[in-house]
């Protein structure tokens, strides 16, 4: 099964799809309810902010600069494929 969502008229997929799918087929396609009213939501959003409220300064510290170096070396990495740099 793949998850979706309905934005702007077309649906979106949020999973990646089976390799076996080709273009122009017809799928079926059903709504799912949501199981999470507004109350259960608003406490979900609060549990998920007390736990990172807890994530020491410098564990997010080391963690920002690990993705900024994942960035520097996929755009070196591009650059390379692109024959815009050595």
């Amino acid at each position: 099964m793949i998850r979706a969502v309905y934005r702007d008229g077309k649906i979106e997929p949020l999973d990646e799809l089976p390799a076996g799918w080709h273009e122009g087929e017809k799928l079926l396609v059903e709504q799912q309810e949501s199981t999470l009213n507004a109350g259960e939501l608003d406490r979900l959003v609060s549990e998920v902010e007390e736990a990172a409220a807890k994530i020491p300064d410098d564990d997010h510290d080391k963690f920002m600069a690990a993705i900024a170096e994942h960035r520097a070396e996929a755009k070196t990495w591009m650059r390379r494929e692109m024959g815009l740099a050595e």
